[in-house]
């Protein structure tokens, strides 16, 4: 069993009596995200599971709840009137928030733009946004109504908070992603050897925001004990914490079903997941076709166009676009293949797969910092040729398929169980507001 499933399945009762033990009624939060206002039935994706799962055990803890969003100009968040506003988000994430959104910062590129992103983050395209007045501007203006905790989502958001540092309440930071190593993987797979050392040039300035992140947070969370060990090893401190992305887990699993069904889940504008799916349907579908003929590929998520094999319409494959019935969509699929070969974090689809019992073939990215057992919980493949074998294998091996969804199910209920992700972070809030002084 994985460091983190033992910790899990350890620290499970003292969590939930700790939450028994204090009952904070009067107490406020505030929640300043990188994200924009999300809206039902369209943001579904792992980044909003992720933050409903921090604001849900939030919400057990501080009676009020603010939550600071930044948005791209354009955005229809930035043309409706707040208390609409608080009411949609109110119903969104299922508990009473007051909602807030600020516009992100507009930068023009020049020559003395890229020479400071190279010494500092927030002149980088990804930081730029969060780094001018208007959103430390806005940030101040939350603050004026007192929280007695600070939650920071994401290392975007974190950039006008350190602009302010000072007279802040305790501060839990879900750093989520280890930005600075999506960098380095994003330059190591850039084709042109001048470009690839232009992206590395970035690396220190965002290793920097990280440390001083880290240094102002009570906790830092990210999303695998792997991360967590990584962070550790760089000096972060015992400050960091691994929060594994967590879902309801049903008990009971429904057999996969006889059609040889393929699927590919994930937001496609995100360009690792386009490029996997490319991946899929260009270079590896063709083999499995071959060997299974009557075979389907689902390729699920929203803008399918972003997927370079979409305009040559695929035999065989489906871009089925969002779908709000995810448990049907699964209960369709009986393989699910992630050939994801960047990006960072943990693979939210693979943990809802295993959730529902599917078989999985996964590439080691894809599977990184998941607690799945190669062999018996999932297939880990890197090749096509190996990715297209095990996929296969499972289409046409009935005990196989069952085998490894069995295992990858009874792994998911040990170790991402959000019932259990929740009492640990409601821990970890009354313990930082029990602290109660200012940073």
């Amino acid at each position: 069993m994985s460091l983190i499933c033992q910790k899990v399945m350890c620290t499970k009762l003292t969590c939930r009596c700790a939450a028994e033990q204090k009952d904070f009624v009067d107490m406020r939060a505030l929640i300043v995200t990188a994200t924009a206002p999300p809206m039902a039935g369209k943001d579904v994706h792992a980044i909003y599971r992720r933050l409903r799962m921090f604001v849900s055990s939030i919400g057990r803890v501080c009676s009020e709840i603010d939550i600071l969003h930044f948005a791209p100009p354009g955005h229809w968040s930035l043309n409706i009137d707040p208390a609409e506003l608080s009411e949609m988000q109110s119903s969104y994430w299922g508990i009473k928030v007051s909602a807030f959104v600020a516009p992100l910062n507009v930068v023009t590129s020049s020559w003395s733009t890229y020479a400071r992103s190279i010494l500092s983050a927030s002149f980088q395209g990804k930081f730029s946004g969060f780094a001018g007045q208007p959103q430390v501007a806005a940030v101040r203006l939350c603050l004026r109504r007192n929280p007695d905790l600070l939650f920071v989502h994401r290392l975007q958001a974190m950039i006008p908070v350190l602009q302010i540092r000072r007279n802040l309440p305790p501060i839990l930071f879900d750093l989520d992603d280890i930005e600075h190593r999506l960098v380095i993987r994003g330059a190591l797979d850039t084709a042109s050897s001048d470009r690839r050392l232009i992206r590395l040039l970035h690396v220190p300035a965002v290793i920097m925001v990280e440390y001083w992140a880290a240094s102002l947070a009570q906790n830092i969370y990210v999303c695998s004990e792997l991360d967590k060990l990584y962070l550790q090893k760089l000096g972060f401190g015992k400050g960091v914490i691994c929060v594994p992305n967590s879902i309801d887990i049903p008990n009971i699993i429904p057999p996969a079903p006889k059609q040889p069904t393929i699927l590919f889940l994930g937001v496609l504008r995100f360009p690792p997941n386009a490029d996997a799916a490319d991946r899929l349907i260009s270079r590896i579908w063709p083999k499995i076709r071959s060997k299974v003929p009557l075979a389907r590929l689902i390729v699920a998520g929203d803008s399918p166009q972003s997927v370079r094999s979409f305009a040559s319409k695929p035999i065989g494959v489906e871009f089925p676009g969002i779908v709000p019935d995810l448990e049907q969509l699964y209960r369709e699929s009986r393989v699910i293949c992630c050939p994801i070969t960047r990006g960072g974090g943990t693979r939210l689809k693979l943990v809802e797969a295993a959730a529902f019992g599917k078989a999985m073939v996964s590439s080691t990215v894809g599977a990184e910092g998941l607690s799945f057992e190669n062999g018996t919980e999932i297939l880990i493949r890197d090749e096509d040729d190996a990715i297209a074998d095990a996929c296969v294998r499972l289409l046409t091996d009935d005990d196989l398929c069952d085998q490894l969804g069995n295992g990858a199910h009874r792994k998911a209920r040990i170790c991402y169980n959000i019932d259990e992700t929740r009492d640990r972070i409601q821990a970890h809030v009354l313990e930082s507001i029990s602290t109660n002084s200012p940073r």
